[in-house]
This record gives C-alpha cells, structure tokens and sequence, in this order.
C-alpha cells in the first residue's frame, strides 16, 4: 500500500539524513519506525491488561475452577478438564 504523509521540514532533513547515513530508503526508515511503534504499543496493551486483572482472585475462598463450572452450569457442553 502507498500513502502520502506530510512532516516537517525538520523532520524530513532528519529522514533523509539517517537514510543516507544508515544506506536505507525514506520508505524503510519509515517503515521500520512504524513496526517499532506497533510492536511497542501491543506490548503496552498487553502489559495494561495483564495488571487490570492480576490478583483478581486474592481474597477469595474456594477453588477458581469450581467457581467458573458453577457459573457455567447451565451451559451444554462437555468440560475438557475437572477440579479433581
């Protein structure tokens, strides 16, 4: 895919700078930033998820996986695991 952006001339100076330096199209450089910057940020996603649930359970009694079947009891289908 082709797309246009606009960004200042300092910036576009710093683009072709680092292109020539490192022997790398404008279109690369821009292209591995952009996989850094995703990859950072699902990474981030990620991480806030984790500590939105972590110790969920502490201070419970009781077994999670007994908890979970009896909220699923009226479901129909064959667990693949027991609380045994």
């Amino acid at each position: 895919m082709r797309t246009i952006i606009t960004i200042s001339e300092e910036d576009k100076k710093w683009l072709d700078s680092y292109s020539r330096t490192h022997k790398l199209s404008r279109a690369e450089v821009v292209r591995n930033a952009l996989k850094e910057y995703i990859q950072h940020h699902q990474k981030d996603s990620y991480q806030k998820a984790i500590e939105k649930v972590f110790g969920i359970w502490n201070g419970r009694n009781g077994d999670a996986l007994e908890y979970v079947s009896k909220l699923r009891q009226d479901r129909n289908y064959e667990q693949p695991f027991t609380a045994d």
